[in-house]
């Protein structure tokens, strides 16, 4: 059910189907240059993009792949943690949200500063797909219980988006499966 919902939430974002998404919609975008000046500038509202990028996308086909994705991996995850408690499910997609959110900035700026490359500075990027890659992670571990082979798994998986997919945000992707790995730590599995 909450799987489900945050599904709906996603697809009334991306059409706009109620008011409060046209506020919404100026966060749609997560860059480190914009939380590196909102730092600076004690914009911390600006911070609320942590969050709101996983939850847009950059066009319908980049919303349905998340989707379909997401509940490929995340009913199962979310039956299995119901016979824990329900709200772990939530928490863990929170967590994914904020830890993939701060990660991926944090990579994007790191790789500007040894670079110079300013294209790592200003991209902004959007989408759900780093919680999907640390749902993943999640997912491997609880079927394995292994840390190196949950990796393993994960990050062919991130390869092969990589090559079959160029352009898409490989720092994000990473900072998603990182994340899974920092949210099994924090659950206690």
């Amino acid at each position: 059910m909450i799987t489900e919902l945050f599904i709906l939430f996603m697809f009334i974002l991306h059409f706009q189907l109620i008011e409060i998404t046209q506020y919404l919609y100026y966060y749609k975008t997560l860059s480190s240059s914009i939380i590196v000046s909102s730092l600076i500038n004690n914009n911390y509202y600006e911070l609320t993009r942590i969050l709101t990028s996983n939850l847009f996308h950059t066009g319908l086909s980049h919303l349905l792949i998340n989707m379909i994705s997401f509940i490929s991996i995340g009913i199962p995850l979310e039956d299995f943690f119901k016979n824990y408690n329900e709200i772990v499910y939530l928490k863990v997609i929170f967590y994914l949200m904020i830890f993939s959110g701060i990660q991926s900035t944090a990579y994007h700026y790191i790789a500007y500063l040894l670079t110079g490359n300013e294209y790592f500075n200003q991209v902004q990027y959007c989408g759900f797909s780093a919680v999907l890659f640390g749902l993943n992670f999640i997912t491997h571990f609880l079927k394995s219980n292994s840390i190196y082979y949950s990796l393993k798994q994960v990050l062919q998986h991130l390869l092969y988006i990589y090559i079959v997919m160029p352009g898409t945000s490989t720092l994000g992707h990473l900072a998603g499966l990182l994340s899974g790995v920092v949210v099994i730590k924090i659950i206690g599995f």
